[in-house]
């Protein structure tokens, strides 16, 4: 049995949980606020594990020249449909993110909505963080979005529940393993028919950890946000994430 990711099923079963429409619609917002937030305004992006194509697809009404990787197929499909309704162009690839590298090619590369993080053994998540500085050309910017363990260890409860954008019922079971390197999350979402179940695990990152690895695979001026509006990584962060530049910035603010 492969990891939880490689799972077409998950991704299938739980897509209405995960990019119902006000969150798909709400990518247009956040491409606003990555723009002002990197100051890039042109140029090569790659949206790496660009599901139904969240990003990408404001991305490419933009003018950018967009590519949009992802390992799951029928997510894939999703942005695929979603591009030709929006009569954009987007070159899409089907890739694991430990093998997906293409040498000197983007000015902005993206790796957003907690897509960081899933595999079991923490060194492959440097192997992304290597291939994602090899993609960059010079001067180019990644912003990274992490489990963050400060925020999670601020607010963690075992057990929530919530409603979410368009009303659906979900609780969600999480248990911190590993010393807290990991959390193992379940989703259950309730509904008229029998509850669904939708389990996944994540890497944690405290903001040095992230900043660190970041450093120490070759990038340089490595700034940590609470969120894409560019306020404090601190105790009102709603996530972590991470900017980071290959040498000296292609983009201007």
């Amino acid at each position: 049995m492969g990891e939880w990711f490689e799972d077409e099923e998950h991704w299938r079963d739980s897509f209405e949980l995960t990019f119902n429409p006000v969150r798909l619609a709400a990518g247009e917002g956040d491409v606003d606020q990555i723009i002002a937030l990197t100051g890039c305004q042109d140029g090569a992006v790659l949206d790496l594990c660009c599901g139904p194509g969240r990003l990408t697809i404001p991305l490419a009404a933009r003018g950018y020249d967009v590519t949009g990787v992802d390992l799951t197929e029928c997510l894939l499909d999703k942005a695929r449909a979603r591009a030709l309704e929006a009569d954009v162009r987007v070159r899409w690839v089907r890739e694991d993110m430990r093998r997906f590298v293409e040498p000197d090619r983007f000015t902005l590369a993206l790796c957003l909505h907690v897509s960081f993080g899933y595999f079991e053994d923490r060194a492959e998540d440097v192997v992304v963080l290597r291939n994602l500085l090899e993609g960059l050309a010079p001067g180019g910017t990644l912003v990274l979005e992490c489990a963050g363990k400060e925020s999670l260890a601020l607010h963690f409860a075992s057990f929530t529940g919530w409603r979410n954008e368009v009303g659906t019922t979900v609780f969600m079971r999480r248990r911190i393993v590993g010393d807290w390197n990991r959390t193992e999350n379940e989703l259950f979402v309730v509904e008229q028919e029998l509850p669904r179940r939708f389990p996944y695990t994540l890497n944690l990152y405290s903001g040095q950890e992230i900043k660190q690895h970041l450093l120490d695979v070759g990038f340089s001026d490595v700034e940590l946000y609470g969120d894409l509006a560019g306020n404090p990584y601190d105790h009102t962060a709603t996530t972590l994430l991470a900017v980071a530049r290959k040498g000296s910035s292609l983009c201007s603010g």
